[in-house]
């Protein structure tokens, strides 16, 4: 019973350091060669946009243009003129961050790391859990991967 123990641990870190490893390696893959510059088109008046950007938005965070109450509390006039203003458009999503940051800094990569090792070890749980073959182990995680990003 103890040496299931001890293997059942050793393959679930076996697993994760390999999850995590892959995961580590798609991610540059990823977001230094595939999608580069992939659906990002360049601003126009880039000045004028980020002083208004500075000037009018009171904190950093993620909104919508239209602007709704997505709690619930619209009434059904209020819907239907959100409605309206979505089908007029223009429509937009503005992720807004003040603070100067560097494109690469000492905190990222570990911070990627982490995040990493966590999802590795969460999917290598279920994955050791799984009563399956190998092949439906893959399918699994890959199947995890797809919901998870």
């Amino acid at each position: 019973m103890q040496e299931d123990r001890i293997q059942f641990v050793y393959t679930w870190l076996m697993a994760t350091r390999a999850g995590a490893a892959t995961m580590c390696v798609w991610g540059g893959i990823a977001h230094m060669v595939l999608l580069k510059d992939i659906g990002f088109t360049r601003m126009t008046n880039e000045e004028r946009i980020v002083s208004t950007l500075c000037t009018s938005l009171p904190a950093e965070g993620v909104s919508f243009v239209p602007r709704s109450d997505r709690r619930g509390n619209l009434t059904g006039e209020e819907q239907a003129a959100w409605e309206a203003r979505l089908r007029a458009g223009p429509t937009g999503m503005r992720i807004y961050h003040a603070a100067d940051d560097a494109p690469v800094s000492p905190t990222k990569l570990p911070v990627q790391v982490l995040s990493a090792v966590l999802a590795a070890s969460l999917v290598s749980s279920v994955l050791c859990l799984a009563i399956a073959t190998s092949w439906r182990r893959v399918g699994l995680a890959a199947l995890l991967e797809v919901l998870v990003s």
